[in-house]
């Protein structure tokens, strides 16, 4: 089975290390923040304007995902 083995100088890449660690409640945090938006815009006493606002910032928030090289939830 293959495996990785990430590797850091501490205290030198102390934060390099704290992002590898904490990279999955980031993932967690940023898509639970996107389901959020998304049931905000489907309710149905929104506005139309405001379920258009809601789903331009989550189109913005996958583009700012993609940029950074990860890959957006469905």
């Amino acid at each position: 089975m293959p495996k990785a083995i990430l590797e850091f100088s501490l205290p030198e890449e102390a934060e390099e290390h704290k992002n590898a660690v904490n990279g999955g409640a980031w993932r967690g945090a940023v898509q639970a923040f996107d389901n959020e938006l998304h049931n905000m815009a489907k309710r149905d006493d929104n506005e139309d304007r405001f379920q258009a606002a809601i789903e331009t910032v989550r189109t913005k928030l996958h583009d700012v995902v993609t940029m950074h090289g990860l890959e957006v939830w469905e």
